[in-house]
This record gives C-alpha cells, sequence and structure tokens, in this order.
C-alpha cells in the first residue's frame, strides 16, 4: 500500500485495526504474523530487481539507468578521521535515496503475488473480512509487512515456506528474532507451537504497527501508553541536550510536530508562545500552532469523502476534465488507461474539446508521439466505451453523490435509520416548506428550523445540519440524556 496515489498510511493502520476486530468478534481463531526484514534496503539482490523490473515491462535503457544509480555507490573505513579502503557495493539499495521506497515496493510486491498465488491454490488461507467475505492474507507498507493466517498447522509451514523461497531469491531474509506472532482466540498453548514452528516469538496484544497501536482498546488510556512513552524518551533526551537558543530553534523547526524542550528545569518565558508562533515576517519565529496543524490534517481526511464519493455528471462537457475527472467508470480516465495519460498532451482538457457536444464524437485527442500497438488497443477499447454516453449541449455539468448508494445501505444503523436518510435524499421528508405546500391554507409555524435557529425549515436545509458542530453536539447532548448517561460523560 506505500506509495499509491489515493492512499494514505493511516488506511493501512485502519485496516489492520478493522480486520483484527472482526476476527476477535467473529469467535473464529486466527493467527497475525508480524515479520522484520534483516537490514531490508541493504541486502535487496540487483540481479532479481533487474529481472522483476523486465517483468513488469521496464525498458532496457531504464533499467540500465537504475543498475548504474546503484552500482555506482562504494563505502569506505573511517580510520582516525580519514576515509581508507573504499569497497564497491555488490546489493542493496542507498538509504536516502528518493528512488530506493520505489524500487523496495517493487520488489517487496514479488511477496504479495506469492501470497496471492498461495491463497489461489488453497495452501493459504488469510481471514475473511467484511460481508463479502473478502480474503486478506497480509498488509504491506514498504518494509512494514503483516501476515493474517488461520491456525492451522500446514498453513503456517506454507507461509514460513514462502518467506524462505522470497528470501532466497531477493535477498530480503526475515530476521525471526525480531519477528513476532499472536493469537486471536487461541490458547496459549497453540500459540506457543506455533511460534517455535515459525522460530519466532509469541507475544500478546496490543502491538505497534506502522508507529501506531494494534489489537487493543483506544478507549482505555493504557493503549496510548508506547505511544506516549515514544515521545517521552524523545523529549528527555531533547531536555538533557544543553543546546543555546539558536540550535533549540532549529531543534524545533525540524520537528514540528514536537513540543519545544528546556534545557534546565523551569524558566521564565521571555516571549509569548502565540508571538513565537507567528511568522517571522510578523515577528515570530515562524513554528506554526501545533493546534492549527493537527486540524489540517484532519482536514484531509474530512476531504477524502467529498472526493472519493462524489463523480461528474456529464451535461454538454465544459466542465469536466477529461482524464482527470471522475466521470466515467468507477476510476478517472487516466488512471484505468495510465499508458494513453503519460503521452497525452493536455492532460486538463475538458470531455466537450475532445469529444465535441454531438454524435458523431470529434475524437480529439492530441498525443506527443505515434501509439505504439498496446496504447492503440487501449484507445480502441476507450473509444468503444462511450457507445452508451450520451452529451447534450444545452444541459450543464453537474456533480453526482455516490455516496447513498455505496455507504448509506451498507452502514451498520438500524433500518430506520437508513430509510430516514432514504427519504432525505428524495427530498421527501414532512418538513415545514412541504408541509406548507400540501396544506396551503393552513399557516404551519415556526418556519425556522429548530436545531440551528437560523434557518428555514426546508428538506435542501437537512444536510447541511450534519456539517454544522454545534447541531451535531446538541444532538448527542439530547441522545445522551435521554438514554440516562451522567453528565461528566458528554
Amino acid at each position: 500500500g506505500a506509495f499509491v496515489q489515493g492512499r494514505q498510511i493511516l488506511d493501512a493502520v485502519l485496516i489492520a485495526n478493522e480486520i483484527v476486530d472482526e476476527k476477535r468478534r467473529s469467535g473464529e481463531e486466527g493467527v497475525v504474523f508480524k515479520i522484520d526484514f534483516e537490514k531490508a534496503y541493504d541486502h535487496v539482490s540487483w540481479d532479481f530487481l533487474d529481472h522483476v523490473l523486465e517483468m513488469k515491462g521496464f525498458g532496457i535503457r531504464w533499467r540500465k539507468w537504475m543498475r548504474g544509480c546503484l552500482s555506482s555507490v562504494s563505502f569506505a573505513v573511517l580510520v582516525n578521521g580519514n576515509a581508507k579502503g573504499w569497497v564497491k557495493a555488490s546489493r542493496g539499495l542507498r538509504q536516502g535515496d528518493p528512488l530506493s521506497p520505489f524500487l523496495f515496493t517493487i520488489v517487496a510486491d514479488v511477496l504479495s503475488r506469492m501470497l496471492l498465488k498461495a491463497e489461489e491454490r488453497n495452501v493459504l488461507e488469510g481471514f475473511k473480512v467484511g460481508r463479502n467475505r473478502t480474503r486478506v492474507s497480509h498488509l504491506q507498507f514498504a518494509d512494514d509487512t503483516i501476515f493474517f493466517s488461520s491456525s492451522r498447522e500446514e498453513d503456517m509451514m506454507t507461509l514460513k515456506n514462502v518467506l524462505l523461497v522470497f528470501g532466497h531469491i531477493s535477498g530480503l531474509k526475515v530476521n525471526l528474532d525480531k519477528s513476532n506472532i499472536y493469537g486471536i482466540n487461541l490458547e496459549q498453548n497453540h500459540l506457543s507451537r506455533l511460534a517455535e514452528m515459525l522460530d519466532c516469538k509469541a507475544s500478546g496484544w496490543p502491538i505497534l504497527y506502522l508507529g501506531l497501536p494494534l489489537g487493543g482498546n483506544p478507549k482505555t488510556s493504557g493503549f496510548w501508553d508506547p505511544v506516549i512513552e515514544r515521545i517521552s524518551r524523545r523529549l528527555d533526551g531533547w531536555q538533557k541536550a544543553y543546546l543555546s537558543f539558536g540550535g533549540r530553534i532549529t531543534l524545533i523547526q525540524s520537528c514540528l510536530t514536537h513540543m519545544p524542550c528546556v534545557g534546565e528545569g523551569k524558566r521564565d518565558h521571555l516571549v509569548n508562545w502565540d508571538v513565537v508562533c507567528k511568522p517571522k515576517s510578523r515577528g515570530g519565529l515562524g513554528f506554526g500552532k501545533i493546534s492549527i496543524r493537527n486540524v489540517a490534517l484532519l482536514g484531509k481526511w474530512l476531504w477524502r469523502y467529498p472526493r472519493g464519493f462524489c463523480s461528474m455528471a456529464s451535461g454538454n462537457g465544459d466542465r469536466i476534465r477529461f482524464w482527470d475527472d471522475l466521470w466515467w467508470g468507477e476510476q478517472p480516465l487516466g488512471v484505468q488507461y495510465p499508458r494513453l495519460l503519460r503521452v497525452v498532451t493536455d492532460k486538463n482538457a475538458p470531455i466537450s474539446s475532445i469529444l465535441g457536444y454531438t454524435r458523431p464524437f470529434s475524437w480529439n485527442f492530441t498525443f506527443r508521439r505515434n501509439l505504439s500497438d498496446s496504447e492503440i488497443e487501449d484507445l480502441e477499447g476507450l473509444m468503444q466505451s462511450f457507445d452508451r454516453l450520451h452529451i447534450s449541449s444545452s444541459v450543464p455539468d453537474k456533480r453526482s453523490w455516490s455516496l447513498f448508494l455505496q455507504f448509506v445501505w451498507n452502514a451498520q444503523v438500524p433500518f430506520k435509520v437508513k430509510s430516514f436518510v432514504w427519504l432525505v435524499a428524495h427530498k421527501k421528508v414532512n418538513t415545514n416548506d412541504l408541509l406548507q405546500l400540501r396544506r396551503p391554507y393552513k399557516a404551519l409555524s415556526p418556519d425556522i428550523c429548530k436545531l440551528c435557529m437560523k434557518h428555514g425549515e426546508t428538506v435542501d436545509h437537512l444536510p447541511s445540519l450534519l456539517f454544522d458542530d454545534r447541531v451535531v453536539a446538541q444532538i448527542i447532548s439530547i441522545s445522551k440524556d435521554g438514554l440516562g448517561f451522567p453528565k461528566e460523560h458528554l
């Protein structure tokens, strides 16, 4: 899941927590195996990487470039501060090289495909999750890999053999001393036998995955102890460092998510923290407030919902970008046809400039070069897919929300709630404006929304209440009062 457009590191953490939590609730036995690659980046085989690049369609020139970047590395031993005895590298990826994470992901993808093949042949069984009982056998984020398997000894042996074969061909060997196995609804004796079979350790929950706790109860304070402990250790190290004022400023600017440290106990603050956080152009030091940074990071998640559930409905095609917007199929056309996108001259061209306004379509595609055979096949498939497309020159483009179809009926809420949302989506709720239309002879009061007390009670106003934090807090407060929750739990 690393370095893929549209994905975030927190996706892997959330998915892992959901998988473990569902497995626990089901009462079924299962095993989670978290592995540690032995010096992952340093042991990658160049020959294996070159072979994988060739199999994935990379040209000989590109592969020579990659080989040149890797083989130009040399190391030396420092003796009394002087470099002695230069040694040429024969394997591994350079730490800090911006290409290294991508090349490592390409190598690690081979392990993922080996596991999927083992699942297809029914020699390895992952966890079945969700309503569709989707099988999940592993999660990968760069060199952080975690496996989900049944508790059968045969499956454990298959997993061990897959890891041994992968380590032999790629150079990425698993450090079993630092790898751990965890049981779900499993007796300790059985877990210990599996750990002995894998030559690893049997450990308990919760665990750390990608820096965050996995498998515990996030509502308990103890769940976050490992995170707090790690931050405390970092702060302790800072407090013991006797840095100058300029040194502390540099330290804070390089680690903006941490609190500033003080060298010698409690001291008087010379400048107000709000002033310190201001930009340098306004007399501050440009640190920025942590609370504002946190809101910005949370805003990224809020933005994913309209991006994920909103598509464009084509009218005349003047406002919809042909390649980048979601308007035809489950993904943007640039994602569906990446080979065509790479050779297109104008990636932001609207639909109307490519297809025109009427049938037959004008097909005004402009490419940087002549297309290859595979690209011509993609273009033919794209053109054939538009057989059912209708464009109206008199109707403007508009947004189409798929949230109703993808989310509402699959939500784990009472059916009466789903039914109410369905009525809201079709604008058939008995709000004041609709009741007034049905009973024009009767005056209805009040005509203002009782929740926000600012706008009229209309069916179009209901969805906006979901984004009014005061209204949401009021609803939660009323619900908890009705259920008998004490005030201190609000």
